[in-house]
């Protein structure tokens, strides 16, 4: 029996399982639904711009390059330059049920829709602003290309401007919690992998400059996405244990940090 609830806490933490995630351990990467990087959907986005939005060449030019230039060359880590990450809720609606009135009763309830992603459940990434602006040069007008488009599907490969954002969570490996592997052995693994399906931006926050010292908010723009659905998706490695009890107990072997594939 454990001396105190402190030491039985503090015991708990000491397993892979139940220790705390390291959190700021994070990746995004883009990626077009037919798997192409992400310079094919600048291309789209430009095309349906010529169709509908620019006058001339000079108006809303695209970096159709911009995403995959500004990503790590090895498909290790994703998109460099993203800050922070919110994600949507999950949930269902309850509604009450009319039970007559009849004095004395409590009012049933009953499950309805499940939440739906939008405007209103949205995900939302923050971006770091440079010289040679993703906002301003690719995810601008990514925004208005879709709003000519729409979010229907009609089959034009040519003007796919919807896209797949596959969200990472790394944290250290098992063997770091070995007291015989050194400070600078330590690696890390993922834990789990977040999928946003179909996504587009839809809002960007406005720009803002002044003359004194620059701020972080300054140098950093959120933009919103709507996407059709999500998935929690549990490494490939992990393999199936039983514990003690007999209950299910899924355990994580450490993988390289590969680039995700998504059909």
């Amino acid at each position: 029996m454990a001396s105190s609830p402190t030491a039985s806490r503090l015991a708990l933490h000491q397993d892979w399982v139940n220790d705390l995630p390291l959190k700021f351990l994070w990746t995004v990467d883009f990626q077009t639904r037919s798997g192409k990087s992400m310079t094919e959907l600048g291309n789209s986005v430009n095309r349906v711009l010529t169709k509908y939005e620019r006058v001339n060449s000079s108006v809303w030019q695209v970096d159709a390059n911009s995403i995959t230039s500004k990503s790590d060359s090895t498909g290790d880590f994703g998109y460099l330059l993203a800050q922070a990450i919110s994600f949507p809720s999950e949930g269902f609606r309850i509604k009450t049920v009319d039970t007559n009135n009849t004095g004395g009763y409590i009012t049933g309830y009953a499950g309805s829709e499940r939440n739906t992603y939008g405007t209103g459940n949205k995900l939302d990434i923050t971006f770091l602003e440079t010289n040679i602006d993703v906002i301003d040069y690719f995810i601008k007008p990514w925004i208005i290309a879709s709003s000519h488009r729409g979010l229907i599907e009609d089959g034009n490969t040519e003007e796919d401007i919807k896209c797949n954002i596959i969200v990472n969570l790394h944290t250290k490996d098992k063997s770091s919690y070995s007291t015989t592997v050194k400070l600078t052995q330590r690696k890390f693994e993922p834990r789990k992998q977040i999928t946003f399906y179909n996504a587009v931006p839809y809002q960007v926050a406005g720009d803002m400059m002044s003359y004194r010292l620059l701020s972080y908010e300054e140098l950093t723009k959120v933009v919103s996405f709507a996407f059709s659905h999500y998935s929690v998706t549990t490494p490939s490695s992990w393999y199936y244990l039983e514990n003690v009890e007999g209950l299910p107990l899924y355990i994580p072997s450490p993988i390289n940090l590969a680039r995700p594939s998504i059909a």
